[in-house]
């Protein structure tokens, strides 16, 4: 008997054990696929070097990840293994998310495409069209509309028709409810809220952009007029979705072609990230505020609304009044000193808050400037909710690179350019001398023709072009400002087709350089290396 009982426990040791061995093996097999296509699937959007060529060595991050869950799988506690489960949840509902997202775009964009031919079968089908398509980008979100909003501001790259189609978007989109209103205002200020601020579904939405819409209100205690700026509803849920599908985009972009990845689109990417999800929060709009009051203190040229409350969803300023860009140039078309002086100012405020300042105001398109009734006119500016800082590396890049073309020395900013790349990316360019040699060549031309930096777009396009093709990795900072600078070239032109750029950001490069050789200057760079 005792003979049996020895071999049924063993027997029953021996199933035990096998069981064991199998949930093992099973949980090890198991960690090790959904852990392999997690990290791929996980790169695809935040690891920037997944599509780049890769060098002989594996990469580090996917080795030693995958080694860590092999040598590690045998000990995974119930506790690891849940978290880890957790992980991959909340990934594949990322990417969930995104199809979701894309599909919805691509349901939007689809009619548009199908009907277009009918444009062309009368005048009549051809406006109903172009009010479906602006219909379909105020449905797309604040990401797909803020794109539409810059590039409405280019007649020179997009035309006219265009720029004419899609102008409204940048304060005239489709206003949420004042239920909506009604509910922000007490949740930010409480139930007496109607004590502070006088306002009803009767009063007049003075603007409505791809983050929220702004009231023209009275300060029930002062009687003030005032502006109060309320966050459109569920604002966020769409842009997380958008940039996820723009970072996918631009990896795709970069596996796509060699030439483009030295475009550094997914540094461009994150950096237009960043700026747009500070805007769901406003109090980081009222912040940006009184900074650029306190750099513009005093000036005669430029003015910013002065604060009065703010919020995460609602803030309160003073009420600006004064003309749009369409209408100031209407009303003052027989007189065009005054509109090239009043573009000068602009010019110069952008400048200045480029290479000065270092604080940098990145949404000025029309729908965000006035301009004063003033004999003297000034600019008011408004929507601060993106503003860029830059690092002392990028800014001095950006001094480098803007101050050798303006000085007519493009061996200079191209080494410039070098330099940065290097820093960057462990890549030699491909003929240093010659990537630095278009750019001398611009510069050259530029002495022949003067009008050649009159358009800023110019010299911009010939760099991101000369980067490409010589393996030279733009600084996203310096993509960013292009565009800021692009934008307000369109202002400008707009207000003096025959401004001088290049002579005011002159003047301004020159001054801060001084300042910087003579230890003078303004403390630039400090908040940007507390944030750190």
């Amino acid at each position: 008997m005792s003979v049996f009982r020895s071999v049924g426990v063993l027997r029953c040791s021996h199933r035990y054990s096998n069981r064991r061995f199998v949930n093992t093996f099973v949980s090890t097999r198991l960690n090790n696929c959904i852990g392999s296509y997690s990290l791929l699937l996980n790169d695809i959007l935040l690891n920037p070097n997944v599509f780049k060529p890769q060098k002989t060595s594996p990469p580090k991050r996917c080795s030693s990840s995958l080694l860590a869950t092999s040598s590690t799988a045998n000990k995974a506690s119930p506790e690891s293994l849940l978290s880890r489960l957790k992980y991959y949840k909340s990934l594949l509902c990322r990417f969930y998310r995104i199809a979701k997202r894309a599909a919805y775009l691509t349901l939007l964009a689809t009619p548009l495409l199908l009907t277009y031919p009918l444009t062309k079968l009368s005048p009549t089908l051809s406006s109903r069209w172009r009010s479906l398509s602006v219909f379909a980008v105020e449905r797309g979100g604040a990401a797909v509309i803020k794109l539409f909003q810059w590039a409405s501001s280019r007649p020179d790259m997009f035309g006219l028709a265009f720029c004419d189609l899609f102008k409204k978007l940048q304060d005239s989109t489709e206003p949420h409810a004042f239920a909506h209103t009604e509910a922000i205002m007490e949740d930010t200020y409480g139930a007496g809220w109607r004590d502070c601020i006088r306002i009803s579904a009767e009063s007049p939405v003075l603007g409505s952009g791809c983050i929220g819409q702004v009231y023209k209100a009275v300060d029930a205690r002062t009687g003030e007029t005032v502006a109060l700026k309320i966050l459109h509803p569920n604002i966020e849920h769409g842009i997380d979705a958008d940039l996820d599908i723009l970072r996918a985009a631009a990896r795709l972009l970069d596996w796509s072609d060699e030439r483009v990845r030295w475009l550094n689109f997914p540094g461009m990417v994150e950096e237009f990230a960043g700026l747009l999800k500070d805007q769901l929060d406003l109090r980081n709009e009222a912040r940006n505020l009184e900074e650029f009051r306190k750099n513009f203190e005093g000036s005669k040229d430029v003015v910013f609304p002065r604060l009065f409350m703010s919020g995460r969803q609602a803030m309160v300023m003073e009420w600006m009044d004064g003309h749009r860009l369409s209408d100031f140039v209407r009303v003052h078309s027989s007189d065009p000193a005054l509109l090239s002086r009043t573009c000068k100012k602009g010019i110069t405020a952008v400048c200045q808050m480029i290479f000065e300042h270092n604080f940098v105001h990145g949404d000025v398109h029309p729908g965000n400037i006035l301009f004063s009734k003033d004999p003297d006119p000034k600019l008011v500016l408004l929507d601060v909710g993106i503003a860029k800082r830059f690092t002392r590396a990028d800014h001095q890049l950006l001094l480098d690179t803007l101050g050798g073309f303006i000085t007519g020395d493009g061996m200079a900013a191209g080494r410039a350019m070098i330099r940065d790349s290097m820093n960057r990316e462990d890549i030699a360019p491909v003929e240093e001398e010659g990537f630095c040699l278009v750019l001398h060549s611009m510069c050259e031309q530029a002495k022949a023709d003067h009008s050649f930096f009159d358009s800023i777009g110019n010299y911009v396009t010939r760099i991101c072009d000369a980067a490409a093709r010589h393996r030279v990795m733009m600084n996203q900072g310096f993509v960013s400002i292009a565009l800021t600078v692009r934008v307000m070239e369109g202002v400008a032109l707009a207000l003096d087709p025959e401004a001088e750029i290049w002579r005011i950001a002159n003047k301004i490069i020159m001054k801060v350089r001084a300042e910087e050789l003579l230890g003078t200057g303004r403390d630039r760079f400090s908040e940007v290396e507390r944030r750190k």
